[in-house]
């Protein structure tokens, strides 16, 4: 009888000693996600066409005569995210009363399937993909019937891009406004801040 009761015993201590284990096991398991905004950066970059055929940068001032046609290859590189993409060119003549003589209808090399003209901007249709390049036009078309009154005056062509993330925007490309009042701010942490480097050319 003694034999067995100290049997017992030692089975209860077991059975205490397991509780024991898995009480000071329990434990307390906490995930931590790292979630990131999105950044959204474009950059504009102009080259014109050279004798062979290739491109170099696009060097001011041109010297134009009625007739002409200006090799100016404006492109647009998206340099972060998935972004929906537009631009404005805008024409400005330094004496204002020759404003309006020409316009985006003489620009040339515009694809139109890729781009719809809508309400002063050209919107890209498709969202370009992070480090993606699209070509806007290849260059302008200068009217023949530009006279006298032209002759030593400066003309500035304006190229304003704008973009804004692809992820939960669907553009109406029927609509007069295809991004729906979405409005494109400055890049609040364009690379330069950030520390990073676009091109070795740029920085020097």
């Amino acid at each position: 009888m003694k034999k067995r009761h100290v049997l017992i015993i030692v089975g209860l201590a077991i059975v205490l000693s397991i509780g024991g284990v898995w009480s000071y096991f329990t434990d307390t398991v906490q995930v931590k996600n790292t979630v990131q905004t999105g950044i959204v950066e474009i950059f504009v970059d102009e080259y014109e066409k050279t004798e062979d055929g290739g491109e170099k940068p696009y060097e001011d001032p041109k010297t134009i005569v009625p007739g002409d046609e200006l090799s100016k290859i404006v492109k647009i590189t998206n340099e972060e995210q998935s972004a929906y993409i537009r631009a404005k060119v805008e024409f400005e003549f330094e004496r204002e009363e020759l404003n309006g003589s020409i316009g985006v209808e003489d620009l040339t090399g515009i694809d139109e399937k890729k781009w719809v003209y809508k309400n002063g901007y050209f919107y890209y249709r498709d969202p370009v993909d992070s480090k993606g390049q699209i070509t806007l036009f290849e260059g302008v078309s200068i009217p023949e019937e530009w006279g006298n009154e032209y002759a030593n005056c400066k003309l500035y062509i304006y190229v304003t891009a704008e973009a804004v993330q692809s992820a939960n925007m669907e553009p109406n490309y029927e609509a007069e406004d295809p991004w729906n009042g979405v409005k494109a701010e400055v890049c609040a942490y364009p690379k330069k801040e950030r520390g990073e480097i676009r091109r070795d050319s740029e920085e020097k």
